[in-house]
């Protein structure tokens, strides 16, 4: 249905905007850009500075580290002050604070904007491919029953007067088998083309969401057996082997999931 699957676009949307490191850094260069603004707008303004300085030394005759006297003091006061009046160089950085917080923007909605674009093409096509899979297969599942019955046909005893149409029907019979034997192979082939495709539009969708299954040494977890995935968690865990089970799920299952 339409409105499931605008709720599926949307929940993959919330995953990806909430995982895609890309997306992150996006974020994080468009805080630093806002940091930016603090600052330069803070130099806009004037300072009032006041150092005060009252040091005390000892005599070069004394080797007294404490022989202080208190003639032998230095006191200063120093007032430093300037009045924002004359601010083009910090203007300058303020208005160019402004713009490259405005690009960086820009560049994060743009960036939200495609992996959104992207994500809605992903789901369709993987919904699509599914949808061929299914068709492919129902072809070769076809191709196999028409193959059969030519063989039943071939093999199929001839009764009564029907024994000289059966050999009349000789030759059809074979051209029909070796007709059903090719379509055989080619459904065959198209069943394999589409489930390759089928997985390669599910391994995208991983990739954009940014949740691709990997384990601790980066590598796709699905390359390796479930039993060899399963046993080795839980050797990391410290409990035992767990029992073999079926091997991976029907496309059907993948996509229900």
């Amino acid at each position: 249905h339409e409105d499931d699957l605008e709720a599926l676009l949307l929940a993959a949307e919330r995953v990806a905007l909430e995982r895609r490191l890309d997306i992150m850094n996006a974020r994080a260069q468009l805080y630093d850009a806002w940091r930016q603004i603090r600052v330069t707008a803070n130099a806009l303004l004037g300072y009032f500075n006041v150092t005060i300085t009252n040091p005390f030394v000892t005599p070069s005759t004394t080797t007294n580290p404490f022989g202080f006297l208190e003639q032998a003091k230095s006191f200063s006061l120093v007032l430093n002050a300037e009045l924002p009046l004359v601010r083009l160089a910090e203007r300058n950085a303020f208005r160019t604070a402004l713009i490259n917080y405005q690009r960086q923007r820009r560049i994060l909605m743009n960036a939200e904007d495609f992996l959104k674009y992207q994500l809605r093409q992903d789901i369709r096509n993987l919904h699509l491919q599914y949808l061929t899979y299914e068709i492919n297969r129902k072809n070769f599942v076809l191709s196999i029953r028409q193959k059969d019955q030519a063989i039943e046909q071939i093999i199929a005893p001839p009764q009564g007067t029907a024994a000289q149409a059966a050999g009349n029907q000789a030759p059809l019979q074979t051209t029909n088998l070796i007709t059903f034997q090719t379509r055989l192979l080619a459904s065959e082939t198209a069943l394999a083309t589409a489930w390759q495709l089928y997985e390669i539009a599910r391994l995208t969708l991983y990739r954009d969401l940014g949740t691709m299954p990997i384990d601790e040494w980066e590598a796709f977890s699905e390359l390796f057996p479930s039993e060899y995935r399963r046993d080795d968690h839980n050797a990391a865990r410290g409990a035992g082997p767990a029992p073999a089970q079926s091997s991976a799920p029907h496309p059907a299952q993948a996509v229900g999931h």
